[in-house]
């Protein structure tokens, strides 16, 4: 059993804390009931946003990218070129770390946050370049 927010998370559908957002205004629902902060879910629960509901056929995506210069390592619609604008993927990833838009190298990009955090995390002692 997962926290709902993570689930929405997991499933690409928004942060967790836009997540948090959606369940105090009641646009979330877990099989007949409106949702509340700290619900858990399972894989025989149906869950809906806005009374839409979401996939349950979650994978797990990791994605190995050479960004080029100039590029902005970022997801946000702020900041453009960003790296939603080039990969032009279908799902929600974030990238783990980031690199100068002056700069260029090999990025990771994920929809799995606790991976995520399993490698940027410092007390982890993963090598950095």
């Amino acid at each position: 059993m997962i926290r709902i927010n993570r689930y929405l998370s997991q499933h690409g559908v928004c942060s967790r804390r836009e997540a948090d957002r959606w369940i105090a205004d009641g646009r979330v629902k877990i099989n007949d009931r409106v949702a509340v902060t700290g619900d858990q879910v399972d894989g025989h629960d149906v869950v809906y946003v806005d009374d839409v509901q979401i996939d349950d056929d979650f994978k797990t995506r990791v994605i190995a990218y050479y960004k080029p210069v100039g590029v902005i390592c970022t997801t946000s619609d702020k900041e453009h070129p960003n790296l939603t604008d080039v990969l032009d993927y279908p799902e929600s990833l974030f990238p783990i770390g980031r690199l100068d838009k002056d700069s260029s190298g090999l990025l990771i990009l994920t929809n799995d946050g606790i991976l995520a955090d399993e490698l940027m995390r410092g007390r982890n002692d993963h090598e950095k370049e």
